[in-house]
Parts: C-alpha cells; structure tokens; sequence
C-alpha cells in the first residue's frame, strides 16, 4: 500500500526553502517527484528556531491536515489561515477563487477500484490506495461569504482570560489523570509527576499563565506516561520537553492565547544528528497529539452549559500583573 513518505530524494537543503513571500511549484512533468523532493528539504530546514515556531503555528491553524500538508501549506503559503480545493470553496463555503490564483501544492489520496482474482480463480473488485498531489487554495485567495471562525478562541486582557473556569475545567477534563494545585513547586509552574499519575500546577499564577501551564502538563501526561514506547523510539529528556512544549504552544496559538514568549531555542541541538525519517516521527508525535487535544477541549466546551460571568473569586495583587515567561522545569 501506497503512503505519503513513498517517494525520497537525495535533495541538498536550500536555506531559503521557507521564504516569507512563499513558494510555488512551476509546471512539471513530475510534479509528485518535485512536490516530495522539496518536502525533504523542508524538513531539515524547520529546525531553525525561527522556523520551528512558524511550523507550530501552521500545526495550530491547520491540526487536522497531515504533517507532510502542513509543511507544504508553510512552504508555499506562509500567511495561510484556511485551505480548501476550488469547489470545496464555492460548494461548502459560498466563496470563489479569486482570478489569477495559483493554488497551493498538498498530497492527497487517491482510491481506484482493481479487478483481481483470488486463489480459487474467482474475480472481484478492491480498492487501492495511493497519493498523488491536488491542489488547495487559501481563504485570502477568495471572496465571497464571510468565514465563520472558531468559537473556541481565548480572548485575554493583561493576564486574564474570559470564561476561564469554564475553560480551565475543559482542559483538567481532558488531562484523564487527577488535577491539584500547589503554592511551592520548586521554581516549576507545573509537573506531571509519572510515579502517582498526577498533575501539579503551581497556585497564584495570571490565568493566562495558568492556562498555558495546564496544557504542558497535560501533553506530558497524554504523551509520556507510559515509559515502554519512550524507551522504544530512545526518546530523551529533552525530545520529550520538546514534545510537550510543542504541544503547549500549537494549543495555546489555536485557542489565541498569547505564544509570543514561548522560546525554541534548544531545539536545534535535539534536532542535531538525527535522520529524516526520525524527525518526521517527532513531529507527527506532536501534530497528532495537538489534534487530539484540541477536538477533545473543543467536544467538551460544546458538551458544556455556558458560564455567566465569575463571581466570589479572589483576584491578588500578584495574579493582576501579567507573569513572565516561566520554566516549566520537571
């Protein structure tokens, strides 16, 4: 069976594979062999910090995409916030390609019906799988019908995040291992504590600080609570601090919360050595996780009653300035 990461090339990485003005594919021959072949290079070059940042927030925006499509929306697209093929536009959305857009290369799949024998010499038809690459274009190539956005976003003002409570108990539901809060975590904001299953956040934060802690230890908790697959891939501390922050920040860019504090910059000396196909593994680690993080918050904010505004909650002076950037430090 046929898959997206059928096709490699020997590619040299060029610097420039993620320009800010976007690239597009020129017409060839080949256009699959081309598509994979820039797609390889693209992988390499992510692991600049700035370019890992600018792929988490690709993730974000499109966390239900495959993570060979989000590489290839970044690469060709930069400032993409919705894709979508010609018809899907018009069909599904009441908006039209705008004259003169080039559309934007992914990989799709491709079911054909085969008409085979079995060993009793008898004929019938199965389906066959393969990919092949289509073509999507973004919403700021349309016009038309306004785009209704998610519902879900965090809006926040100076540390503070509207429907907090009502947020904040979506996420602890979807952490599926118990919740506490403590003053004195040792200079940590948060830890998932493995031997007792559990998650810690340290008390007294700015709820946007609260928010976004919550959500890193909920990854290490989804991700990494049982050791056997860890020890299988030879994941390290650091690999899995990346992991988890990865995850932190695709949720919290999805959600709006403010990410711009948020630093990679070990993630070039994890990324160092390794081979393609392992980075790929990393990353997909991390695309799917966010995914299931998101729709899970996103199912349980739909399931839950609508909050009126919080009353009897006691605001410190601490919690009123908007906290620093902190370490979450295991």
């Amino acid at each position: 069976m046929s898959n997206e990461n059928d096709l490699t090339t020997s590619a040299t990485t060029d610097p420039a594979i993620f320009s800010k003005d976007g690239y597009r594919f020129p017409a060839s021959d080949d256009m699959k062999k081309d598509v994979m072949g820039r797609l390889e290079q693209g992988v390499k070059a992510l692991f600049d910090t700035d370019q890992y940042k600018e792929f988490l927030k690709t993730v974000s925006k499109f966390h239900d995409y495959s993570l060979n499509n989000c590489i290839l929306i970044m690469m060709q697209c930069p400032e993409a916030t919705r894709v979508a093929g010609f018809r899907a536009w018009q069909e599904k959305f009441e908006r039209t390609v705008k004259k003169g857009e080039k559309g934007i290369r992914i990989i799709t799949p491709r079911i054909r019906k085969e008409e085979v024998q079995d060993k009793d010499g008898n004929k019938k038809t199965e389906e066959r799988l393969s990919f092949g690459v289509g073509v999507v274009f973004d919403a700021g190539q349309t016009e038309g019908k306004d785009i209704v956005l998610s519902p879900f976003t965090v809006r926040e003002d100076k540390g503070y995040v509207e429907n907090y409570k009502q947020i904040k108990e979506a996420l602890v539901a979807t952490a599926t291992v118990p919740v506490s809060y403590a003053p004195d975590l040792g200079g940590a904001s948060g830890v998932f504590k493995r031997s007792t299953n559990e998650i810690v956040i340290k008390s007294g934060m700015t709820e946007i600080d609260t928010i976004s802690t919550l959500i890193h230890e909920i990854a290490h908790s989804r991700l990494h609570a049982d050791t056997k697959p860890m020890r299988e891939r030879g994941a390290t501390r650091g690999g899995l601090e990346v992991e988890a922050e990865s995850v932190a920040f695709v949720v919290s860019e999805h959600l709006g919360i403010d990410t711009s504090q948020s630093s990679f910059g070990y993630v070039a000396g994890w990324s160092k050595g390794k081979e393609i196909p392992e980075l790929k593994g990393s990353l997909d680690i991390i695309r799917k996780a966010s995914t299931e993080l998101i729709q899970d918050f996103e199912q349980r904010m739909t399931q839950a009653k609508p909050l009126a505004k919080e009353e009897g909650i006691q605001v410190t002076n601490e919690q009123k300035q908007p906290a620093p950037a902190l370490s979450r430090s295991r």
